[in-house]
């Protein structure tokens, strides 16, 4: 596993063991609002950061249901910030 991946609670992504395998996950299944929030959480976003991470504006933002999919460059993004909060991982 991918322990920075831990940030976003995504059962799916639990047994994913390579950055390809990320890749190609999040490809096939992107993430989900509930996911962004889980690591926006940590970080302490405010809502219109967590808007523009989505990439979309922040009424539909808030329109989004928590079971929704992010878009897979979102999700990348997601991961990225993900990566960066797990300390002292400079890589995977």
């Amino acid at each position: 596993m991918i322990f920075f991946l831990q940030h976003l609670e995504a059962s799916h992504l639990h047994n994913v063991k390579s950055v390809l395998e990320l890749v190609l996950e999040i490809r096939k299944r992107p993430l989900q609002k509930m996911n962004l929030l889980s690591i926006a959480m940590k970080l302490k976003l405010s809502e219109s950061q967590k808007a523009v991470l989505a990439g979309v504006g922040l009424i539909a933002f808030k329109n989004l249901k928590s079971s929704d999919a992010l878009s897979i460059h979102a999700s990348e993004l997601v991961v990225k910030l993900a990566q960066l909060y797990e300390p002292g991982t400079g890589d995977i």
